[in-house]
């Protein structure tokens, strides 16, 4: 099966495997019964990448929108990136160094600065994570939204979304786990 493709399941597939904790998040959401310095909640969608809440290591991620009638989750992964590979060591380039620790040491910090930008490695601009997928789920009869949250707990990495629509009370939850072999 493709990386992509198995690596996604696996986001599916341990959420779906999860035992029940204790107390279910929504609940401690209710209650306020839970530690502020490690949920993160909200009560409506994210509305744009900067809203949705992350799940992942670090090197396998993805961002989760918590979306009811269409769900989008925005994969990513460390190797997927716009260029190429590039050296980032400046021939000659350490020959210059004594010339802007001499500047440094005189205090003449931007004198210094603009002698290190003369040197510095191309491009200056960092490459981009691109987006290697980006699965959409439709569900069919979501109106009349009821009771949303939207949570990330920092203790577990679990991330979900909770809403009831239509009197059925609908719960999601997403987390990386590194596959077994």
């Amino acid at each position: 099966m493709h990386f992509y493709k198995r690596s996604f399941l696996y986001f599916f597939l341990s959420a779906s495997a999860l035992q029940a904790q204790k107390t279910e998040i929504p609940l401690k959401i209710n209650t306020n019964s839970f530690n502020p310095a490690t949920l993160l909640w909200y009560t409506a969608p994210a509305k744009k990448w900067d809203d949705a809440l992350p799940v992942g290591n670090g090197r396998l991620g993805a961002m989760v929108f918590g979306k009811n009638a269409e769900e989008r989750i925005q994969l990513n992964e460390e190797t997927y990136w716009s260029g190429g590979p590039y050296s980032t060591v400046v021939k000659g380039g350490y020959k210059v160094l004594p010339e802007i620790q001499k500047l440094v040491f005189e205090e003449k910090y931007l004198a210094a600065h603009n002698l290190f930008g003369e040197i510095q490695w191309l491009p200056v601009e960092q490459m981009k994570y691109q987006c290697p997928g980006q699965p959409a789920f439709v569900f069919k009869n979501q109106d009349s939204i009821t009771n949303y949250k939207r949570w990330l707990d920092l203790e577990t990495g679990i991330s979900g979304v909770s809403y009831t629509a239509g009197g059925i009370t609908y719960q999601r939850k997403y987390l990386h786990r590194r596959p077994t072999r």
